[in-house]
């Protein structure tokens, strides 16, 4: 549920809907999270009396350095065990490894809102569809009609099976889309699907171009692992839609007057309540309080690593091999102009030597052995950033 831009009298009963479900959702919060009746406790505000929805920007955000702090056990409602519920664990587009707990409803509201947009975007039943994702392809889905590639293979791999599957709709990163795209150019384009759906990065009109090589209808999905698919850019759109099942405002960004810092909550709340959730991005062409749209997003920037011989390395082969070694905090891949890759790794104590090597071997193995390595560890974590960090760079010129 969103409120219009625009407030009109015919307005006023979503307004009323939004208010009861943000009540539900502060009284179940307060009953059965901990964390939450101390988290505004501290900040001396009595959830249960303010007056909704005026006054629910009074609530203070929560923001990843919570989610670690606290840790996210301490966002499980009671009766829901922490190691019973479904964990994913990833960094995402931020290089700070984190993880995301479900439940099966969480899971299927989920699965629900990527659907609809998917049907929303052109998607029917029985069509083919090509996800780049780290998802297993399966016998089940194939026959669906879903097929599976990892987003990490390169652009000669991902245009073989571009073109046997030859998909209606293709779905995936936008750094693996541009991969799969320059490939399919390269070569020569003999199939264009009806969309391509991209996501994770930012959609800037230059990808965008190279991506209307492959097809003509371009839809964006901005979402996050904490929250999943929370706004959608249709291919005709002036710009994101939030999608329903959530309320999103938009802050003052200090220093920023063209922008705004973007913040969600999931008014179903169920096992992990996410109530006013900084998201750390920065929304553009959106008024500040209540929104339901916004023009552009920043932020999700990734980059590709760049091989002597002009060839391309997908982000997500480092930030993926990184975030798997345990003890790692937060990471960060910077490629210096000749070519060599300069890796800090943080790590809450004294890494030890077999972390070291495993932080190498894990780039090596990502860059194929074809560049030079060096590994530095850090303890002391950064100041906390107001704006997401980039954990994948090159300095190399295109």
């Amino acid at each position: 549920m969103s409120i219009p831009l625009t407030r009109t009298a015919a307005s006023d009963a979503g307004t009323h809907l939004l208010a009861d479900r943000l009540r539900r959702l502060l009284e179940f919060a307060a009953r059965e999270v901990p964390f939450y009746r101390e988290h505004w406790g501290r900040a001396g505000i009595d959830a249960a009396g303010l007056r909704l929805p005026q006054e629910f920007a009074r609530l203070p955000p929560v923001g990843k350095a919570e989610l670690r702090a606290a840790g996210i056990e301490s966002f499980v409602s009671r009766g829901h065990a922490a190691d019973a519920l479904e964990s994913e664990h990833t960094s995402g587009s931020t290089g700070q490894p984190q993880t995301t707990l479900f439940d099966r409803s969480m899971r299927l509201r989920r699965q629900q809102r990527f659907l609809r947009a998917l049907w929303q975007a052109g998607y029917r039943p029985g069509q083919q569809i090509l996800l780049l994702s780290s998802r297993a392809s399966t016998p089940l889905r194939r026959s669906l009609g879903w097929h599976d590639v990892d987003f990490r293979r390169s652009g000669a791999e991902l245009w073989r099976d571009y073109e046997t599957i030859r998909p209606d709709v293709l779905y995936g990163p936008l750094s693996a889309l541009v991969t799969l795209a320059t490939e399919a150019r390269r070569r020569g384009n003999s199939h264009s699907p009806r969309v391509i759906v991209s996501t994770a990065e930012r959609l800037d009109t230059k990808r965008r171009t190279c991506l209307a090589t492959l097809a003509t209808t371009i839809v964006d999905f901005y979402g996050l692992t904490e929250l999943g698919l929370v706004a959608t850019h249709a291919a005709r759109a002036q710009g994101f839609r939030v999608v329903d099942g959530f309320h999103a405002e938009c802050l003052p960004e200090p220093g920023r007057s063209d922008a705004h810092r973007l913040i969600v909550t999931d008014i179903h709340g169920g096992c992990v309540p996410l109530i006013r959730y900084d998201t750390g991005d920065l929304v553009r062409g959106a008024v500040p309080g209540v929104v339901d749209g916004f023009e552009a997003i920043e932020g999700r920037e990734v980059e590709f690593i760049r091989l002597p011989d002009g060839g391309l390395l997908s982000p997500y082969r480092f930030t993926t091999a990184l975030e798997a070694i345990a003890g790692i905090a937060r990471y960060e891949v910077v490629q210096l102009a000749s070519f060599d890759l300069s890796v800090r790794v943080w790590t809450e104590r004294e890494p030890s030597p077999e972390l070291v090597e495993a932080a190498r071997n894990a780039v090596d193995v990502a860059c194929d052995g074809r560049l030079p390595i060096t590994v530095h560890t850090l303890t002391d974590q950064p100041a906390e950033a107001r704006r997401k960090p980039r954990p994948v760079q090159s300095q190399v010129r295109p």
